[in-house]
This record gives structure tokens, sequence and C-alpha cells, in this order.
């Protein structure tokens, strides 16, 4: 993940769909990696379909990827609206309308159409969705899932995805109140606490038998992704800047990289690993590695790889319609094993079944896009122009900003006019 020696700005601008599109790419990452992890799941018959499936099995931390992007994003935004007019007014009423419309709606299509769908084993599924709908309108499926200690049997259709949900709508609860109450270099200390205090409560979760499960979907054990990304927002409005930190992003990645591999052999040859302490070890090194690949997108130079990544249509593409995606793309393996079309067919060519897996991913992905495609033309853009009601800047900062001397050029980054920390106010408008 290395970074061009071209200059990198003190500090970056937020509004990440007009003036910083890599962050898009970066969400499209996420979004590819947790599909890669459910739609890729065969049984290796080569060496070369097991090197896949290890690939895939790692989709998982794409989750991981999305906590880091909103800690970013979300502290970001907050800061710039601290001390507006309507703080907290704005800031929940957009947040609502980006995430509650789809996700409601969402929820009452498994309530009313899954226990019409047919079949012993949906109905009794249904039957739990509906004895445990309140943790799902709550917002609460983690403490669930931790609860129950199990992501299928026990735990309501359809919604193996909303724990991740739940963990980002609790932050978002929170976090509008925490920013307004503490200063900025009292935000950073509190940032770096949060993501030393998760990671030792995950590993004292594992010291303590607690389950996988829960290890995984805890709040406390997993705020350190999110804790990570305000970290790196913080620093971004910070009168130090990126650039203090631009030589640890590559060092950081590598580390991380290392420590997976390792971790992963260690796991394969040893009979003693622990499989939950293999899970809180590949969750820690995760958040570092993610967190370095939001860093290292925000501080890319044009004409370098990450740059060239992160800004590829595709990717773009897809981060633009993530949260159907995310929502949605599970449903795609239900619907194709009614039509008997799955990665499990015994279908090999050369010896290697990854030739069909290919062929399954392509044609999942692409009817999860499709489907996603048409959740934000024909239903979701349409609550978010009511966005337009609760602006992110008031007329008095605007006349605050008016009042600014000119910034010299010199300053401007590559992804346009630089935030000034502590005198601009940020007018982000992404719609995450």
């Amino acid at each position: 993940m290395s970074v061009s020696a071209a200059k990198v700005p003190d500090s970056v601008s937020l509004d990440a769909r007009h003036a910083l599109p890599g962050l898009d790419g970066v969400r499209g990452i996420a979004i590819l990696l947790v599909m890669f992890f459910h739609f890729a799941n065969i049984k290796p018959a080569s060496r070369i379909d097991g090197f896949f499936y290890s690939f895939t099995h790692y989709g998982w931390s794409g989750v991981d990827l999305f906590f880091v992007l909103s800690g970013f994003l979300i502290t970001g935004i907050l800061i710039g609206l601290k001390g507006t007019e309507n703080y907290f007014r704005n800031f929940y009423a957009r947040r609502a309308l980006r995430i509650l419309p789809l996700y409601y709606a969402f929820v009452a299509g498994l309530l009313l159409l899954y226990p019409r769908v047919g079949g012993q084993h949906v109905a009794s599924e249904a039957l739990v969705l509906q004895q445990n709908q309140w943790w799902v309108w709550t917002h609460l499926v983690n403490w669930l899932v931790a609860k129950t200690g199990d992501f299928a049997t026990r735990t309501p259709l359809g919604t193996g995805g909303f724990w991740s949900l739940s963990i980002e709508e609790q932050f978002y609860l929170v976090w509008p109140a925490v920013i307004l109450l503490v200063s900025r270099q009292q935000l950073l200390r509190l940032c770096i606490t949060l993501v030393i205090v998760a990671t030792l409560i995950r590993f004292a979760m594992v010291a303590l038998g607690a389950s996988w499960a829960a290890i995984f979907t805890v709040t406390f054990a997993r705020m350190d992704s999110i804790a990570m990304g305000a970290a790196i927002a913080v620093i971004n409005r910070s009168s130090i800047g990126l650039s203090s930190v631009k030589r640890l992003t590559p060092i950081v990645a590598g580390l991380a990289l290392a420590g997976l591999v390792a971790v992963d052999i260690i796991s394969r040859t040893s009979h003693r690993a622990s499989s939950t302490l293999a899970l809180a070890i590949h969750c820690t090194l995760f958040v570092w590695l993610w967190g370095a690949l939001v860093l290292g997108t925000l501080i890319a130079v044009p004409g370098g790889f990450l740059h060239w990544l992160t800004h590829a249509a595709v990717l773009r593409t897809f981060g633009k319609y993530s949260f159907a995606l995310y929502l949605f793309h599970g449903h795609m393996i239900r619907l194709f094993a009614k039509l008997g079309f799955g990665p499990h067919t015994g279908i090999t060519i050369g010896g290697s079944v990854l030739p069909w897996q290919i062929l399954y991913l392509a044609v999942s992905i692409s009817a999860s896009l499709v489907v996603a495609y048409l959740s934000w033309h024909l239903y979701e853009k349409h609550f978010l122009r009511l966005k337009a009601f609760f602006p992110t800047h008031t007329r008095a900062s605007l006349a605050q900003a008016a009042m600014l001397p000119p910034r010299p050029a010199e300053l401007d980054g590559p992804a346009g006019p630089a935030v000034q920390p502590s005198k601009t106010p940020a007018v982000p408008r992404r719609n995450t």
C-alpha cells in the first residue's frame, strides 16, 4: 500500500461524493468482500480451489472495513456540524432518511412474505423471526446473536447481516453527544482508548470462554473498527493533518498482512490452536489493515495504484449501492437454490470446481446489483431528497465561511480544496 512521494494534503475534504470519490471505491471493496464470503461457498477439489476459498473466507472482514469508513465519515460530519443550529436534529434526520426507510421496509417484507413462501424449513425460520422481531425493530440483533451464540437456527431469518447494522445504529445514537461534549484533543485520546479497550475486551472474552458469535458481535468488542476510523477523521481535522501519519501507513498495512498470514498458517498446522483466539487476533489485525487502507486512500495521489483502484468506476458503482446490496444479496442464495442453481453441484472442469464457482459468483453478484439498482432508483433516492430540509450547514456557518480569507492554492490537495481544521465548516453531502 505504497504512497507516492508527492505532497500529501494536511487534511482532506469530507464531501466524499464530490471531492473524494475514492471512498466510494473503498466501500465497493467492502461490499464485494462480504458477497464473496457468502457466495463463494465451495468444497475445494484442487489446490487452486483451496487457495481461492482461503481468500474468500476472510471476506467477513468487509464488515470491519464498513465500520472504519463509518467512523471516519460520521465523525468528520459531526465535527463539521459542531456548533451549528439544530445539530442533533439535522444529523439524526439525515441518518434516518438514509437507513430507516429501506431497513424497515425490508424487515416488514420478511415478516409478511416469508411465512407465505412455503416449505417446512422456511416456515420454522419465519416463526423464529416473528418471535424475535423486537430485536430487529430496535437494532439490537447483535445482542441477540451474542445471547444465543448462533447466527443460524436461533437468529431471525434473513437478518444475519443485521448485527453489523445494529452496531452502527448504536454508534449513531451516542456519538453526536460525545463529539459535542469533548474537545478535539480529548476526542482523539478517546478514540485511541476505545481501540485499546475493545481489543482487551475481545481477548478477555476469549479467556472467559465466550462463544465465537458473541466475540464477533458484542458492541464493546467491535467498537475498535469505528474508533479507528474516527481517529483518522480527528487527525484529518487537526493542525498536524494526515501528513503526520503518512509514513506509518505502509508499515501498519505490511505488519497487519504479515500477522494475518502467520495466524492463518498456525491455525492450519496446529491442532491446539483456539478458533476463538484466532478470531480475536484476526479482528484486531483487520482493524489496523483497513484503517491503513482508508488512510492510504485519503492521501493517495493520482497515478498511484491505490488511487487508480479506489477510483475505478466498477468499485464506485458497488459502493454507491452497497447498503441495498448488503441487505438483499443473501436472499439471492435462497432464490437460486430454489431454482436449482448453486455452488454445490459437483461440476468440475479440469479437476477444479473454480470455473463453476466463478460463474455462480458472476450471476449472483450481478443479480444482487440489479436488485440494489432498482431499490435505489425506485425507492431509496426519493427519501434522500428530503435531506434538503435538514442541511448540514446553516446561514450562520455560511456567513462565517464567507468572512474567511482565501486559502493559498498550494494547500489544496489532489481531491480538491482541503478543509481548514478549525475554521472552514465542512459541508458533507455523503449519502452513507
